[in-house]
């Protein structure tokens, strides 16, 4: 008994250890600061840092002297480019030449992890960034009038060019969410505009568009997809074929094992579907990190709840009860063959007579005892009836559908219809929040307090 409360305080333990780690990793995500000031180059090369310059009564003197003035300075986006490949013309792929080509076109394209160019009116960046800097306001650049919060990686004040690389973060995740929102309906966003400012204020005037590539098809990507799909099938046949999902040999499925596959598949496929699509490598969220925690955590304590029951308990006892009568008649036998040899050699010995009756007995009590222990053996291992794998997992240890098992199984499937639906839609893993995290770890340890009746 005190190793079930044991197994039940751990279990326990670990969901709540779990759901707080969420909820705090989610809070220092949110709480994040904002960033420091915009890095600026010049044909690259980092600017003054900001603050450096003093203030005078008609503006800001910089390090090169020149004085920024008080109020912002207009600034026009004009020109939306790509960078060029680095590579000479000579030694480009068919693909790479293909892309360069592209680049020609009046609108150009891009998708997330490119890089793009804008350019301002002539004599416009200079005053702009000089301005930022001096107030200590980041320059970032603008999505359909939206702050991505994505500062420049290169300047170009002679050039009158910056450059962004477009990449969806915690602070831009919704606006990301609404451009990529239905890929396969919609797998380029066209005229999508593209512009500048600061500090979430308002987007400077551009004509700067381009087309946001959704969904781009590679022969790397449809062979991610193949082995993606050769996984699944992997993880079928080793849960048909094998215990994978059961508590052990001819033992019905585990809804604890059931539960964490399920998270595990989900989340690795949605992972791998997502950076093949957008290039996005930092997609799961501390919520999901809570999900796989609770699931882990029943299924660990599922498990110990199994070690540390009476039927594996009664299995131990009769294994070892058939070792030791099994020796037991190894030994009566022996005896009754040392007593009947003796019997044979005085045949009218009444004393060798009566040790030969004796050791009869002794070999029929160890055959009876033996033949015990076999059938108690026997009733531990019997294989329960077979059933669909949900009747299973829904099923008590007494062949009875349970409200609790219910429960959890109705919890796991609705979230995961929202964790899909969430991938399919906008191409991003959801944030569950800590109330339907707690609600699911409640779940998982009401599941664990009602198997220690079960057992």
């Amino acid at each position: 008994m005190r190793k079930h409360y044991v197994s039940a305080v751990l279990s326990l333990m670990f969901l709540t250890a779990t759901i707080a780690y969420a909820q705090g990793t989610a809070g220092s995500q949110a709480n994040q600061p904002h960033g420091a000031a915009t890095p600026s180059v010049g044909t690259p090369q980092p600017l003054a840092p900001p603050g450096s310059g003093s203030s005078g009564s008609t503006g800001t003197v910089t390090d090169s002297g020149t004085k920024a003035p008080d109020k912002q300075p207009d600034i026009k986006i004009t020109e939306l480019t790509l960078p060029p490949n680095p590579k000479p013309a000579d030694q480009l792929t068919p693909e790479e030449k293909k892309a360069e080509l592209a680049k020609q076109a009046p609108v150009k394209s891009a998708r997330l992890d490119d890089s793009i160019i804008l350019h301002a009116a002539k004599g416009e960046l200079k005053p702009y960034v000089q301005w930022a800097t001096s107030h200590t306001k980041d320059i970032t650049l603008y999505v359909n009038g939206s702050d991505t919060n994505i500062r420049p990686e290169a300047v170009d004040l002679e050039g009158d060019s910056l450059q962004f690389h477009l990449e969806r973060t915690a602070e831009n995740k919704k606006l990301w969410s609404a451009l990529l929102r239905q890929p396969f309906r919609y797998e380029t966003r066209y005229g999508v505009k593209a512009s500048i400012g600061t500090d979430h204020g308002e987007a400077a005037p551009s004509d700067a568009k381009f087309n946001l590539l959704v969904v781009v098809w590679t022969k790397w990507s449809k062979g991610w997809l193949v082995l993606l799909f050769v996984f699944v099938i992997l993880l079928i046949w080793l849960a048909w074929k094998h215990e994978l999902l059961r508590d052990g040999p001819k033992q019905p499925y585990s809804l604890g094992r059931c539960q964490m596959a399920w998270w595990f598949f989900l989340i690795i496929a949605s992972y791998v579907f997502i950076w093949l699509i957008c290039g996005d490598q930092d997609t799961i969220t501390a919520s999901l990190l809570g999900l796989m925690g609770i699931s882990a955590g029943t299924a660990l304590g599922a498990a110990l709840i199994e070690s540390s029951s009476a039927g594996s308990a009664s299995l131990s006892q009769a294994a070892s009860d058939r070792i030791a009568y099994q020796a037991a008649l190894t030994k009566a036998q022996g005896d009754l063959d040392t007593a009947q040899k003796a019997l044979d050699a005085a045949p009218g010995d009444p004393g060798m007579q009566k040790t030969v009756t004796d050791a009869q007995a002794a070999v029929a009590i160890a055959k009876s005892k033996l033949n015990d222990a076999e059938v108690r053996l026997g009733e531990a291992t019997k294989p329960p009836a077979t059933n669909f794998w949900l009747i299973e997992i829904l099923s008590d240890s007494n062949g009875q559908i349970a409200l609790h098992r219910f429960q959890i199984v109705v919890w796991t499937f609705v979230l995961g219809i929202m964790f899909l639906y969430s991938v399919i839609t906008e191409l991003t893993m959801p944030e569950f929040s800590s109330t339907l995290l707690a609600t699911m770890g409640i779940s998982s340890g009401t599941y664990l307090g009602f198997k220690f009746p079960e057992k």
